[in-house]
């Protein structure tokens, strides 16, 4: 383990040896030489602090915590709905409006 530790401390000393000695060598000091050719056209935009829309895209599926299967006690054409996908029930609530008129007795 030891060996390997040495190793380790060696190979970052060369390396902060050649990394110092890259940068020694990339300071000139001379004069700086403008690049020949047309010069960039730069657009500039004041900063404005403002609020932004929150996206989230995600890949994936929407999971109910719990799910129930409904099955009516008479059949029958629905005629109203009175609760939106996705909303919490309570026992009791009026879920669907079945047409009464092929249930009532002649």
């Amino acid at each position: 383990m030891k060996e390997q530790e040495m190793n380790l401390k060696r190979n970052r000393m060369v390396l902060a040896v050649v990394a110092l000695g890259a940068a020694v060598a990339g300071c000139d000091k001379g004069k700086v030489e403008a690049p020949v050719g047309m010069a960039a056209s730069v657009t500039v935009v004041a900063a404005v602090a403002q609020d932004v829309p929150i996206y989230l895209d995600e890949i994936g599926r929407a999971v109910p915590v719990q799910s129930v299967t409904i099955i009516p006690q008479v059949g029958g054409k629905i005629i109203a709905q009175h609760v939106e996908d996705g909303a919490v029930v309570k026992k009791g609530d009026l879920l669907f409006e079945i047409d009464p008129r092929p249930l009532k007795r002649r």
